[in-house]
């Protein structure tokens, strides 16, 4: 979190992290022999004018981080002036009550979050059956799912219902994450800020989706979109790009959550749409304020800690 890190620490970090690398590798736990959490199972090139959601993305980003980071630290001060601040098991088992209650009702925060995240980064094939992939295929001849060429499709009911669960799964994961990351224990941050990003970013995936299949001969994208079978809008890349920049909101990070996203999902090819979206949101979030999350934490709990210096 600090900015003025000492080499000392940087070379026992870089050790530490390697010997964990090395014994995840040997441990297997994803059965896959990869240590991506996420994994993508397509390549798909992304198109020139997607920059322009990519940016719309990044400035989602930026606002989410903001309202974070400004709503999560008024809730502390005020728990810290309540009865329910004063028994931190009793606060962790009333919100726990409450999440479960709420969350239940709708398909995609019903679910884990890693599981919510790992389902939005994927793209929907003829095979999957889930309301979010309810996709008219117009061809008679099944295809491999992981194919990166498909027949052409139309959205189904299903994917309409999804959109408006998907934004109700933003309210209320963003609303229980102000709420939870503070309490006594240690969540509430990294997975719930990609898991509001992923969900944010599906929905622009399919209004892009909407957008080309109803307007297929508009100039930015007819060259690219309207004579191949190949499909250009993938609603997963999308879902990434939104993780990036709703985990960037909140934490200000930059070139290192660029790498923490290729690491996570091995997706090299979509480097420049996670920077596209990623800077802009930081510098969406910096106009309404400089800090992150954790330096705003520091400051409220009075720890010691060397900022950034003031530049005039």
């Amino acid at each position: 979190v600090s900015y003025y890190f000492p080499l000392k620490t940087l070379w026992r970090t870089f050790l530490c992290a390697m010997m964990a690398a090395l014994t995840l590798g040997y441990m297997n736990p994803y059965g896959n022999g990869h240590l991506v959490v996420f994994n993508i199972n397509y390549r798909n090139p992304w198109q020139l004018f997607e920059l322009i959601p990519f940016i719309l993305i990044g400035i989602f980003g930026g606002c989410f981080g903001a309202f974070f980071i400004k709503f999560n630290i008024m809730w502390c001060r005020i728990r810290k002036t309540t009865r329910l601040g004063r028994y931190p098991i009793i606060e962790v088992f009333v919100i726990t009550i409450v999440t479960s209650l709420i969350s239940y009702p709708n398909e995609f925060t019903r679910i884990s979050m890693s599981r919510l995240i790992s389902e939005l980064f994927q793209n929907c094939g003829p095979d999957d059956t889930s309301h979010l992939c309810d996709y008219v295929y117009m061809t008679n001849v099944t295809q491999n799912v992981n194919s990166e060429y498909y027949p052409h499709r139309s959205l189904g009911p299903g994917v309409y219902e999804s959109i408006w669960k998907l934004i109700l799964a933003v309210i209320l994961i963003s609303v229980m994450s102000v709420l939870t990351f503070g309490i006594k224990v240690p969540a509430g941050l990294f997975v719930p800020s990609l898991a509001v990003g992923a969900c944010a970013g599906r929905v622009f995936g399919i209004a892009m989706e909407i957008l080309v299949s109803s307007y297929p001969n508009f100039f930015l994208w007819s060259s690219v979109c309207s004579k191949t079978k190949n499909h250009c809008i993938l609603p997963g890349l999308y879902a990434m790009t939104g993780a990036a920049a709703g985990l960037g909101g909140v934490t200000r990070m930059t070139v290192t959550l660029v790498v923490i996203m290729f690491e996570v999902t091995g997706g090299l090819t979509y480097i420049i749409p996670f920077m596209v979206a990623i800077m802009t949101c930081k510098w969406v979030s910096e106009a309404f304020g400089q800090d992150s999350v954790y330096t705003e934490h520091i400051r409220l709990k009075g720890y010691p800690y060397l900022d950034t210096k003031e530049e005039y």
